[in-house]
């Protein structure tokens, strides 16, 4: 667990930490890299975190960027791989006024394995960024990247996914969706999936979706003695399971879903609903 904490000094300040993650042949590792802060005014975060997986390696990357509300976040996560290895990246934003999540992964061994997940609450005035590439460069890989964002207030997000398949990559197998939940009237979100494929035989696709509460899913709970905010918030909840339930750390998913809970509209009754 790599725990990164800003505190509060005379003037601004800037971080550039950097972390190099190298699991050997047969090897498998878990790494948790969480950045936290106290300071009450604007500084910078700026980690690059790189990856790489030796033949049949297997590595579990979680970053978890909690910034304090006038932080600015600038991170990038850069991994390759060897043959018939797997690799699972996650990226949790919660808090920041400005977050960017750069995460890159390239498949330069035979029959490897990516995984990539995001989830990202954004609220009043803030504004998160995920851009990702996924390189299939050999033969025989697959990778699963899926995305999720929760906008409330004047909140802002871009995902902008790119998969190449590159010539020699033959049947590869790939898939990426971002899907995005608009609380309010006033946020936005720019999302834009790409697929660059220059092999033959592959499987892949994409797809992307933007929406607003379900009024029909809504109108039910309600029905069932349960108040509107309560019922958004079970459906909030909901909607971010299906990046939660990736994380196979118990600790750090009850860590996850603890503060999901406290971002959400009476997220105390939605936790006591939820048991």
């Amino acid at each position: 667990h790599i725990l990164s904490v800003t505190t509060d000094g005379a003037s601004p300040v800037a971080t550039h930490g950097r972390y190099l993650i190298v699991a050997e042949t047969s090897s498998q590792v878990t790494v948790i890299e969480t950045h936290v802060s106290t300071a009450d005014r604007a500084y910078l975060t700026n980690p690059v975190t790189e990856i790489v997986a030796g033949a049949n390696a297997n590595v579990d990357h979680y970053r978890i960027q909690a910034e304090a509300a006038d932080g600015f976040h600038v991170g990038s996560v850069h991994t390759w791989q060897d043959r018939d290895s797997v690799t699972s990246t996650h990226t949790i934003s919660i808090g920041g006024r400005l977050a960017r999540n750069d995460a890159v992964a390239t498949l330069g061994g035979m029959a490897a394995e990516a995984n990539l997940n995001g989830l990202y609450l954004v609220g009043d005035e803030e504004h998160v960024d995920n851009h990702t590439t996924l390189v299939h460069a050999a033969e025989g890989c697959s990778s699963r990247e899926v995305y999720k964002g929760v906008l409330d207030g004047s909140g802002r997000a871009v995902f902008h996914g790119r998969i190449l398949v590159e010539k020699d990559a033959q049947e590869t197998d790939s898939y990426q969706t971002n899907n995005n939940l608009l609380l309010s009237r006033e946020s936005r979100v720019n999302t834009k999936p790409q697929l660059e494929i220059y092999a033959d035989q592959v499987k892949c696709s994409h797809g992307a979706t933007i929406g607003q509460m379900d009024a029909e899913s809504v109108f039910y709970l309600r029905s069932r003695g349960i108040d509107r905010q309560a019922a958004e918030g079970m459906l909030i909840f909901a909607f971010a399971s299906e990046v939660l339930d990736t994380v196979r750390v118990e600790a750090l998913r009850e860590q996850i879903t603890d503060r999901l809970f406290d971002w959400l509209p009476q997220g105390d009754v939605v936790r006591e609903a939820l048991r």
